[in-house]
């Protein structure tokens, strides 16, 4: 989530509760873009994942 120059980002299991990760203050543009990032955390396995249900609100 994007308010002003702070961005907040959080994770969730199931969607439907939310656990907080970091807040960091980054001053930036107007616009910026977004990315989602997914990681196996193994040098030597790929991940599969999928993301539904995103929203990006102006």
């Amino acid at each position: 989530m994007r308010t002003g120059n702070t961005i907040t980002s959080c994770r969730s299991t199931n969607g439907t509760a939310w656990t907080l990760v970091a807040t960091s203050t980054v001053t930036m543009a107007a616009n910026c873009y977004i990315g989602l990032v997914d990681c196996s955390g193994s040098n030597t396995a790929l991940n599969t994942s999928s993301f539904s249900t995103l929203s990006v609100t102006p």
